[in-house]
């Protein structure tokens, strides 16, 4: 990547990797001052171009809070940038290796946008002129092995990676979103995540969540592609690193199509406040159905919702804020994006980031009392909630079948001390239908 951070600009501008070209989709101005970042004053505008080609190419890159006009839209109140442009940047991990990388300069996301570092979510673009050159965002294309991206990911833990370390990791991971270690990965010919270990794990957290999404996926989710893979790390100690395929990219014969991208916190209009929102699901499945996600039947959002909502309560997911659900663009519509990040949380973290009916405490009856909200009649919710819940109720088979040891299982069975009550209560769990298109262990 360049070795250089842009000066913050009055004025640049956003483009689209639309059908394999490039293409210019509007303006972003600075009318305030350049720091702090939410003085900025930052406004959009979508440029004549794009406007005037919207029977082929182009759309609406947040069609609740951009939708076409002529006009400037100024960045929401307290905060420094639309929240479309923000999902395009990288959350806690990727933020913190570029401020390491630059330590001496002020940094906003402006700034971290236009860097350039890493292929980027979605298919949005940046740069300070108008040709669009510097919104051409790649992986770097010098070969790299998990081995080493592990050792960089273990020495900026440890702060000790010198700043070419941290150079070469911009080049893979800087712009994904987050707060865990991870990179972009060349893997069979496509784009992936590699997700690293964190040094305040207390069990092997990458094979907790590949056993969780296969756990989703054996119900009916929507899943990516996943792999665990173990590499020698420092002493020649084996590490666990989680491969998860990007679902914002098509692989094609003639390269990769981007999807457009949007996190729930933008289209609900929520940036900021992720982990104190008075939202629930049912807000979510509002939003969802407002993109023109059908409510109902084969692949509705409110069935689908409903078994990521029973996912989250029994694996005791409550990082299940705003940022965690997603919506890409695919066939010239919006739709749910597959789940991500579903991790058991350390006991004690015990209210969800969205609410369910009354609280945020994830009990099982809470969950099905809130399939109301999401369009469904007590009929489909005790239907769907008896063939998901005996699934999820063979957790540790799931577990297992991802090779989480005995010591980590037992310090997980808290974190399923809801689902295990449920089991209890309900005899023993059938057997769940092995996926042909699961990347997942059968059971």
């Amino acid at each position: 990547m360049s070795g250089a951070l842009p000066e913050l600009p009055e004025r640049f501008f956003v483009h689209a990797h639309v059908g394999g070209k490039l293409l210019p989709v509007g303006v972003v101005e600075r009318t305030g001052r350049a720091w702090p970042p939410v003085q900025r004053g930052l406004r959009f505008r979508y440029g004549k171009r794009w406007l005037d080609s919207v029977d082929t190419d182009s759309f609406e890159i947040d069609p609740i809070n951009l939708p076409f006009g002529s006009g400037w839209i100024p960045a929401p109140a307290d905060t420094e940038i639309h929240g479309a442009f923000r999902d395009a940047g990288p959350d806690g991990w990727g933020q913190e290796l570029i401020r390491k990388r630059w330590v001496d300069r002020q940094i906003g996301m402006v700034e971290i946008l236009l860097s350039g570092a890493g292929e980027r979510t979605g298919l949005l673009g940046f740069s300070t002129d108008t040709s669009g050159r510097s919104a051409h965002d790649s992986i770097d294309a010098e070969p790299i092995e998990l081995e080493e991206l592990l050792r960089i990911s273990d020495a900026i833990q440890e702060n000790e990676a010198a700043p070419p370390e941290i150079a070469r990791l911009l080049g893979h991971g800087s712009s994904l979103g987050g707060a865990r270690p991870k990179a972009g990965f060349r893997h069979k010919h496509a784009l992936w995540v590699a997700k690293f270990p964190h040094r305040e794990d207390d069990i092997d957290v990458q094979k907790a969540e590949a056993a969780c999404l296969d756990m989703a996926e054996a119900i009916g989710i929507v899943t990516p592609a996943r792999e665990v893979v173990e590499v020698r790390g420092a002493g020649n100690a084996p590490r666990t690193i989680l491969l998860v395929k990007r679902f914002d990219r098509i692989e094609t014969d003639n390269g990769a199509v981007r999807l457009a991208y949007l996190s729930a916190e933008t289209v609900l209009g929520r940036t900021g406040g992720t982990y104190n929102s008075t939202l629930r699901y049912g807000d979510l499945m509002a939003i969802a159905t407002r993109l023109g996600h059908a409510a109902v039947g084969a692949g509705g959002a409110g069935p689908e919702i409903f078994r990521r909502l029973l996912l989250n309560v029994v694996v005791h997911n409550t990082d299940d804020h705003l940022r965690n659900h997603a919506f890409i663009r695919a066939g010239g519509k919006w739709r749910l994006s597959p789940v991500f990040d579903v991790v058991p949380q350390a006991p004690g973290n015990d209210q969800m980031a969205l609410g369910l009916v009354r609280t945020r405490f994830p009990t099982i009856a809470e969950a099905i009392e809130a399939a109301r909200t999401l369009a469904l009649d007590d009929e489909e919710a005790s239907a769907s909630a008896a063939n998901a819940l005996p699934v999820l109720a063979r957790w540790r088979e799931f577990m297992a079948k991802r090779g989480v040891v005995d010591a980590d299982m037992r310090r997980l069975a808290p974190r399923f001390a809801e689902i295990d009550r449920w089991a209890s209560d309900h005899g023993s769990a059938r057997k769940p239908k092995p996926s042909s298109s699961s990347s997942g262990p059968s059971l």
